[in-house]
């Protein structure tokens, strides 16, 4: 039952974070921030560019990190998903640019972390990360801030300039809140993920 808050709490604060990161026309860390960013040119609503997005993760997950794990993952993609379905109806603001990328990085962040402190992820690129640190001992916010710099490229290409520094400053808060808070995340995760 503690797992379960801490996941649904986690999945809410990470939703907060997308949606103050879209509110302020950025995009964000991981599969979220792909799927903010695809939005540009993709008229579909977040949640199933989200789902989209996460199937080939989930292959890697259902392959390397067992079922157990990824079902978990899958529940919390489905939870965020739901939610943001309904975040519109949370925030009716205007948020500055500046303000929303550091907000919104610090969000996501902490709603990452309390989704891998309840053994699970959101999907994406934490899923490799979790596998990567894993196999190879890598520090899964270098792996993550590697996937986003993918993601803030792309951004360059679809949301401009501006946009584009802003997301890396958003994807660079994220980073930094899930690499502080590694040790505790390699201690609840790798124990839950099978051998392989």
């Amino acid at each position: 039952m503690r797992r379960l808050l801490l996941n649904l709490f986690g999945c809410f604060v990470l939703t907060a974070g997308i949606e103050v990161t879209g509110l302020a026309g950025l995009a964000t860390s991981g599969a979220a921030g792909m799927s903010l960013t695809l939005m540009g040119i993709i008229e579909l609503p977040f949640y199933l560019l989200f789902i989209f997005v996460n199937i080939p993760f989930f292959i890697l997950s259902l392959i390397k990190l067992g079922k157990g794990y990824s079902l978990n993952s899958l529940y919390t993609v489905i939870i965020v998903s739901i939610m943001t379905i309904f975040s519109g109806q949370w925030f009716h603001m205007e948020i500055p640019t500046a303000i929303g990328s550091v907000i919104g990085g610090l969000l996501v962040g902490i709603g990452a972390v309390l989704i891998f402190l309840s053994q699970s992820s959101m999907g994406g690129a934490t899923i490799l990360a979790v596998y990567l640190q894993k196999r190879y001992r890598i520090d899964p916010g270098i792996v993550i801030f590697c996937f986003d710099t993918f993601v803030a490229f792309i951004s360059f290409l679809i949301l401009g300039v501006h946009q584009g520094l802003l997301t890396i400053v958003n994807i660079f808060v994220c980073s930094v809140v899930i690499s502080l808070s590694k040790q505790a995340i390699a201690k609840k995760t790798l124990n839950t993920v099978s051998e392989t």
